[in-house]
C-alpha cells in the first residue's frame, strides 16, 4: 500500500518520520522531506568489473559519485579523474589472480547463466524481466 504523501511504498517510506515542515535552525540547514530519484539513461556500464553487478545499467557507489559531479559541473574530466584510482584497483585485481565478474544480466541473455532456472513463478518472472531489460 502507497503512502498518501509522496506515493512510496510503507517499507521504504520516510514520511512518519519526518516533520510536516522544514525545521528552521539556526545555521539555516533544513531537513529535506525526500531527496529527489535520478535515473539515468546513458550507455554508462560499470568499470568496477571484479565484482558483479545485478544489471549492466549499475554502478558502483564511487561511479554514480562521479557521474552526478561531471555532469553537475558540465565537466567530463571530473569523471575520469575519479575513476582512475577505480580502474588502477581493478587492473592490479585483476594482474594478480581476480577474475572479471559479468552481471547477471549479461550471462542470461548470453546463455552463461551457471545455475538452474527457479522454479518459483515470482523469481522466474523476476529473471525475464531481466533478461528483457526491463526496470525491476
Amino acid at each position: 500500500m502507497p503512502c498518501d504523501i509522496c506515493l512510496r511504498p510503507q517499507k521504504v517510506c520516510l514520511c512518519p518520520f519526518l516533520p510536516a515542515h522544514p525545521v528552521h535552525i539556526s545555521t539555516y540547514l533544513y531537513i529535506i522531506q525526500h531527496p529527489a530519484e535520478v535515473q539515468l539513461k546513458t550507455s554508462i556500464s560499470s568499470q568496477y568489473v571484479i565484482r558483479a553487478q545485478p544489471t549492466n545499467r549499475c554502478l558502483s557507489t564511487l561511479e554514480c559519485a562521479a557521474v552526478a559531479l561531471s555532469i553537475l559541473e558540465k565537466n567530463r574530466y571530473i569523471q575520469e579523474t575519479l575513476l582512475r584510482p577505480l580502474q588502477a584497483l581493478c587492473s592490479f585485481q585483476l594482474q594478480h589472480g581476480a577474475q572479471i565478474r559479468l552481471s547477471k544480466e549479461h550471462l542470461l541473455k548470453n546463455g552463461l547463466y551457471p545455475k538452474p532456472m527457479p522454479k518459483n513463478k515470482r523469481k522466474l518472472r523476476k529473471m525475464e524481466l531481466l533478461m528483457n531489460s526491463v526496470k525491476i
